[in-house]
C-alpha cells in the first residue's frame, strides 16, 4: 500500500497551484516500482497517479491545482498535469439577481338585477311573493388578502301615491335565500374561504351574502341564486292595496364579516 508521508503546496510561475507528495522512503523502491507499472489485477485505481488524487481530494478538498508531483526522496516518481486539475473544488458559479414587480388590481362588483315581484291578490291572511336576482361577479385583484364582504341591503317596501309614503311594510319582511359562489377562474382561492349567508335585507345594516375570510377570496368568482331567491313576506294587518317599491343595492366592503 502506497504512503504518502508529508505534502507541499506550492505555486509556478503563473501562479497556478501544484501539489508535492512525498511517499514514504521506508516502504522500499520495490514496492514502490510494483505500483508504478499495471497491478496484477488490472484494476488502474491502484497505480500511483490514482492513489495521488485521492490524497489530494481527501486532504486538500477546496484546492484548485495545476498538477500534483510524486516524489520519493529527490526522485521525481511520478508528475500528473493538467491545465488546471480540480480537486474536490466546487465549480464557480456566477449569480445575478432579478425582479419582478406585481401591482395590485382594484376590487370590482358586477351589476345587480332584480326582477319584479309576482302581483298579489289578497286573500286576508299571510302571503308570500317572490322575485328574481340575476348572477353577478365579484373580483379580488388587489393581491393583498385583506378578504372582501358582499352586503345586500333593502329600503323599506313603500306604498306609492295617496300619502303612501306613510306605509310601509315592517322590517325583515324580505328575504333573500342563501347564494351559490362558483369560480370564475379556476386558478382562484379556494372556494371554502367564502362563506354564505340567507336572511332579512330590508333592516337597518342589510346582510352580508357573502364574505371572503382574510388570505381567501382572491381572484375572481360568481354569485349566483337559485329559484326565486327573494321572498317577499305580506301580513294581513300591514299591508293596503297598491303598488310597494324598495330599492335594493349590493355594496363590496374590504374585510371578511
Amino acid at each position: 500500500m502506497t504512503t504518502f508521508k508529508h505534502h507541499e503546496v506550492k505555486k509556478d510561475n503563473s501562479g497556478q497551484n501544484y501539489v508535492i507528495l512525498y511517499l514514504d522512503p521506508r516502504q522500499g523502491l520495490e514496492e514502490f516500482s510494483a505500483e508504478l507499472g499495471e497491478p496484477s489485477n488490472g484494476d488502474p485505481k491502484s497505480s500511483i497517479d490514482n492513489r495521488a488524487i485521492r490524497y489530494v481530494k481527501e486532504k486538500l478538498p477546496d484546492l484548485r491545482v495545476k498538477g500534483i508531483k510524486v516524489m520519493v526522496g529527490t526522485l521525481l516518481v511520478s508528475s500528473i498535469v493538467a491545465t488546471p486539475l480540480v480537486v474536490g473544488a466546487e465549480e464557480p458559479t456566477n449569480d445575478t439577481e432579478t425582479t419582478a414587480e406585481v401591482q395590485g388590481g382594484e376590487y370590482e362588483l358586477g351589476d345587480l338585477i332584480v326582477g319584479d315581484f309576482t302581483t298579489v291578490v289578497l286573500e286576508g291572511k299571510q302571503q308570500m311573493t317572490h322575485a328574481d336576482l340575476e348572477s353577478f361577479p365579484v373580483v379580488d385583484p388587489t393581491g393583498t388578502g385583506n378578504g372582501w364582504t358582499v352586503n345586500m341591503k333593502a329600503t323599506p317596501f313603500t306604498l306609492v301615491g295617496d300619502g303612501g309614503e306613510n306605509e310601509t311594510l315592517p322590517q325583515g319582511s324580505l328575504r333573500v335565500v342563501e347564494p351559490t359562489v362558483n369560480y370564475d377562474d379556476p386558478h382562484s382561492s379556494e372556494l371554502d374561504t367564502i362563506s354564505r349567508n340567507s336572511g332579512a335585507i330590508d333592516t337597518d345594516t342589510g346582510l352580508n351574502i357573502v364574505s371572503a375570510e382574510r388570505g381567501g377570496g382572491m381572484g375572481s368568482y360568481v354569485v349566483s341564486f337559485g329559484d326565486d331567491p327573494l321572498e317577499l313576506t305580506l301580513n294581513p294587518a300591514d299591508v293596503r292595496s297598491g303598488t310597494y317599491t324598495s330599492t335594493i343595492s349590493v355594496t363590496l366592503g374590504i374585510g371578511p364579516s
